[in-house]
C-alpha cells in the first residue's frame, strides 16, 4: 500500500497504469465474442480493480476486513488462476501463458502481503521489535508492499521480517522476470503495431486487429504487468535489498 505523501511518484503511477489496463479490460470484455473469452477478460477486470484498490492503503485495509480478512483475496486469484491455466492448457500460446503467470503472480502478491500481516502481528503481541517512525503500522505500509521493511524497522524486526518472507520471495523472482518479459512485449507491440500471431489466438483476451487497437492493447499490457512489477518490487527485498528504494 502507498500514501500521495509518502511515496507520491509511485501513487500516481500505478493509479494511472492500473487505470487504464482497467479501461481496455471492461473494453474487451464488451467486446468479447464467446462465454469462455467473457468469463477471461471479465477475470482480468477484476484483476484491474483489485489492483487499483490495492495502491491506496485506506481503500485497501477496510475492504479486506470487509471480506473476511487478507485470505479472501488470496483463494479468489488462486481460483482466478486455476482458470487461466485451463485456458492455456485448452489454447496454448505464449500469451494464454503469460497471462496464466501473471494471474500467478497476483495471487503470489497478496500471499506474501497476508504471510507479512501476520508476521508482524504476531510480533506485535510478542512485543519483538519498536518500530521507527512512528510504529508498525507505518512501516508496513510505508513505501508499499514490504518497502517499510528497510529503513523503518528495528534491526530485530527486520532480521524476523527478512526471514519469514526469504521463500516468497525466491518463488516471486521467476514470477516478477515473467511479469517484465509481459511488459516488455506489450510496450513493443504498442511500438510496432505488429498484431499478435492469428495462429496462437489465446481464449484469455480479445486480441486486437487493427492498427490503433493493436497499439492500445500492448500499451494496456505493459500498464498491467509492468505496473504489477512496479507494486511488487518490495516483496523481493529479503534476497535484493535495493528493491526496497524503487518506490520513490
Amino acid at each position: 500500500m502507498f500514501t500521495l505523501t509518502s511515496t507520491p511518484i509511485t501513487f500516481v503511477g500505478l493509479l494511472i497504469l492500473f487505470a487504464w489496463s482497467l479501461v481496455w479490460s471492461v473494453r474487451d470484455a464488451i467486446k468479447a465474442p464467446t462465454v469462455v473469452t467473457k468469463i477471461s477478460t471479465w477475470v482480468h477486470v477484476v484483476m484491474a480493480v483489485t489492483m487499483i484498490l490495492m495502491v491506496p492503503k485506506s481503500w485497501w485495509k477496510p475492504l479486506v476486513s470487509a471480506i473476511g480478512g487478507p485470505t479472501t483475496p488470496v483463494v479468489i486469484f488462486a481460483i482466478c488462476t486455476a482458470w487461466m491455466v485451463f485456458m492455456a492448457a485448452w489454447r496454448s500460446s505464449w500469451s494464454s501463458w503469460g497471462h496464466a503467470a501473471m494471474f500467478a503472480a497476483m495471487a503470489w502478491h497478496l500471499a506474501a502481503m497476508r504471510k507479512m500481516s501476520s508476521v508482524m502481528t504476531a510480533s506485535k503481541h510478542s512485543g519483538m521489535g519498536t518500530m521507527n517512525h512512528g510504529g508498525m503500522d507505518h512501516g508496513m505500509n510505508h513505501g508499499g508492499m514490504g518497502h517499510g521493511m528497510n529503513g523503518s524497522m528495528d534491526h530485530g524486526m527486520q532480521t524476523a521480517m527478512n526471514t519469514a518472507m526469504h521463500d516468497f520471495a525466491v518463488v516471486g523472482i521467476p514470477l516478477m522476470v515473467a511479469l517484465l518479459a509481459l511488459a516488455i512485449a506489450g510496450l513493443c507491440r504498442a511500438i510496432s503495431g505488429k498484431a499478435e500471431n492469428p495462429r496462437k489466438v489465446p481464449t484469455c483476451h480479445v486480441v486486437a486487429t487493427e492498427p490503433l487497437a493493436i497499439r492500445l492493447s500492448g500499451l494496456a499490457d505493459f500498464a498491467m504487468t509492468f505496473g504489477m512489477f512496479w507494486m511488487s518490487t518490495g516483496l523481493l527485498t529479503p534476497v535484493m535489498p535495493f528493491m526496497a528504494h524503487l518506490h520513490p
